[in-house]
């Protein structure tokens, strides 16, 4: 398998801040589901424009949300 330069790029520039950005966010909603306080954890710059920018500016806010949002103190 070659992996070409555009490829490289775009998992390093793009999809893996994403994947880790939510990752992180749904541990946090694991957390307040188990009944502990979430680690939330804000999204960097770079996360928020490239959530913009895929949603076409239709991206939620970050955070537990849901059922769980209640339940969270």
């Amino acid at each position: 398998m070659t992996t070409h330069t555009t490829a490289i790029a775009s998992r390093l520039l793009m999809y893996r801040p994403i994947h880790d950005a939510l990752l992180e966010d749904s541990l946090a909603l694991v957390q307040a589901s188990l009944g502990l306080p979430p680690d939330i954890r804000p999204f960097s710059l770079w996360v928020k424009m490239l959530r913009r920018g895929i949603s076409g500016g239709k991206a939620h806010g970050q955070g537990v949300s849901g059922v769980f949002k209640q339940d969270v103190k």
